[in-house]
């Protein structure tokens, strides 16, 4: 590798350029390669801008589909509130129904237990309870 600041290169390198033919450009040269260069960089503008408005709509068709989702998925849980809301609404109806008719509650079970509330026999103990209290 040659050092940057090697001075026998630039006088080498200053030598062999001079050495080199001169050419004289042709009239309109320097307007005809500004005007080129300009027309280039219009170009290059106008692909920026393209580039940049294509980011900018990709951008803005996502966020608008992921606010769109969110709201579908909003929408979505609200309505399984409400049915679980039903559905608790519709037990609770069936329990007060049993406790007014019979007096007892069915809670759960499985194949081993089954798990039953006298509310008469809750009712009397809460009473005695209470009696023993005051």
């Amino acid at each position: 590798m040659i050092p940057a600041n090697d001075s026998g290169l630039d006088a080498r390198l200053d030598a062999g350029l001079g050495s080199l033919p001169r050419e004289v450009a042709s009239n309109g040269f320097t307007e005809r390669v500004l005007k080129e260069v300009e027309i280039r960089g219009t170009r290059s503008e106008w692909r920026l801008l393209a580039a940049a408005l294509a980011l900018l709509t990709i951008g803005v068709a996502s966020y608008a589909w992921t606010e769109q989702r969110q709201d579908l998925e909003a929408v979505e849980r609200i309505a399984s509130l409400r049915a679980e809301y039903e559905v608790l609404q519709e037990e609770l109806a069936m329990l007060s129904d049993a406790k007014r008719r019979r007096g007892v509650v069915y809670l759960a079970g499985n194949d081993d237990v089954e798990f039953v509330v006298d509310l008469r026999r809750l009712a009397q103990q809460q009473a005695d309870a209470w009696g023993q209290e005051n």
